[in-house]
């Protein structure tokens, strides 16, 4: 694939992945797999077959691009002399006027710099490290000129976007749902995007994309890395060795629950006893994402989530009207979050003194009283955050029949994704990380929602290890059953 003037010869499944012709690839799975020298090898092959084309190999910090053995040092080592590096403008200069240029997208806010550009292709390293949003505001720079555009044979350049992964950090949930978990390793996964044109027609828009697997024994077999490497990967505890050693993406290191199994955890629908005890809660937000969750107890101190709804950019009547039209005739009790009752400036004030000052638009009602006279009626919540993670963590467990206590209903996704993706704090591992809430990538509105749900479980429901004979799921009573 590469031209014979290069140093470099691609391993097998390298050269399975420089051939794919998918509009997004992903090469991705275990440690020392030379995810990126592969990318390297696709973005040369792409700059010498489309004279004057323009490529950005992209890494989350600019000092993986700058520092000695990086990535431009790498073509130069490739190619040699028949390259020229702009140290000051980060770009590689080809000799056919093709040029592979380096940026970086460290905070979330840096995606702005790449408004407006315009590159034939996208090479993104190291892709767990980047937010959804990211990556998706800078593929939008993935687009070629329609005036004059690079060609090969007569043929012009098709815009495409190779990416490399590994299993973990703070990409790793949407990267796994986006590449991994619509289709098998090796499949193309077809979509269509479907966009409503000013005149009322429609533009149908087709695009594939593929993950293929990247392993460290297909180094090892080509003689580029020493077999000891696979030995001291082998001898890593759990869940190294399967994220680092097979590139196992169903965990990954720092997810804050692993013991959180969709195939486990989460339920299609499951009929759910009326007698069962209610329970909401609820998540303040308006520049940020909210939530509200419904739960159900059911008599051996499980609980079923099943229903959810997330908001944002309204107001508490709103909210409450949302949530009121939504649940209908139930009338569970609703903790929420603390922060509802604050804002209030009645301290020492009787009735009338209230009413002259409502009157007069002068008090400050707090949310939870805005929701009260919208005829939603909350508690505070607790807010322990260690204790409420840890209330999730023993729910999750499972009785001696099996069964878990805590489930979920799959017509919460948002839910479902935040207990897969959310990860530990490195600096304070008892608790989530909130490092990244505000690019709403790592939201723990769900997840604050539901630790205040579960704390709010009577204590006579706590959860006992005790064999039922029958599912949580099943009406252990006979009475009339169904989800509201």
């Amino acid at each position: 694939m590469v031209t014979k003037q290069a140093q470099w010869a691609p391993t097998v499944q390298q050269e399975a992945f420089l051939r794919r012709p998918e509009y997004e690839v992903l090469y991705g799975g275990s440690k020392y797999s030379l995810k990126t020298d592969a990318l390297l090898g696709w973005a040369i092959t792409r700059r010498e077959k489309y004279p004057k084309s323009h490529g950005l190999f992209i890494r989350r910090m600019m000092s993986e691009i700058t520092k000695e053995g990086a990535a431009w040092e790498r073509i130069a080592e490739i190619l040699g002399s028949r390259v020229r590096y702009n140290q000051q403008e980060h770009k590689v200069y080809f000799p056919n006027g093709s040029v592979e240029e380096f940026g970086h997208c460290n905070e979330e806010a840096d995606k702005m710099a790449f408004q407006g550009a315009q590159y034939d292709d996208l090479c993104w390293d190291q892709l767990e490290q980047f937010t959804e949003t990211q990556y998706s505001y800078i593929k939008g720079a993935c687009r070629t000129a329609q005036v004059d555009p690079p060609q090969y044979q007569g043929r012009a350049i098709e815009p495409r976007i190779r990416c490399s992964a590994n299993p973990g950090d703070v990409g790793h949930g949407w990267v796994r749902s986006y590449y991994i978990d619509v289709a098998p390793p090796g499949v193309p996964y077809n979509e269509v995007v479907r966009v409503k044109a000013p005149d009322g027609g429609e533009i149908v828009i087709p695009r594939t994309r593929i993950y293929i697997p990247a392993s460290v024994f297909d180094a090892v077999r080509a003689g580029v890395v020493s077999a000891d490497y696979i030995a001291t990967l082998e001898a890593m505890p759990e869940p190294y060795r399967s994220a680092y050693l097979y590139g196992k993406w169903d965990i990954f290191i720092g997810q804050a629950f692993m013991e959180f199994d969709p195939l486990v955890h989460v339920v299609r629908t499951g009929p759910i006893d009326d007698r069962w005890r209610r329970i909401a809660s609820h998540d303040w937000g308006y520049a940020s994402p909210g939530h509200h969750l419904w739960g159900a107890v059911d008599p051996q101190g499980g609980v079923i989530i099943y229903r959810e709804w997330g908001f944002k950019g309204l107001d508490p009547v709103e909210i409450a009207q949302g949530v009121l039209y939504r649940q209908g005739r139930e009338a569970p009790i609703t903790w929420a979050d603390p922060a509802c009752w604050a804002e209030r400036r009645k301290a020492d004030l009787n009735q009338e003194q209230l009413v002259v000052l409502q009157e007069a638009g002068k008090l400050q009602l707090s949310k939870a009283e805005q929701y009260q006279q919208a005829g939603l009626t909350v508690q505070p919540a607790n807010n322990q955050r260690i204790a409420g993670k840890q209330r999730i963590h023993t729910l999750l467990k499972k009785r001696l029949d099996g069964v878990p206590y805590l489930r979920v209903m799959g017509c919460c996704p948002v839910l479902i994704e935040t207990l897969r993706s959310i990860q530990l704090d490195p600096n304070r591992t008892e608790d989530v990380m909130t490092a990244y809430l505000a690019d709403a990538v790592l939201r723990d509105d769900a997840y604050d929602a539901l630790r205040y749900l579960l704390m709010g479980v009577p204590t006579e429901a706590t959860p006992t290890e005790v064999v039922v004979g029958r599912s949580m799921l099943h009406n252990a009573a006979g009475g009339r059953q169904g989800v509201r």
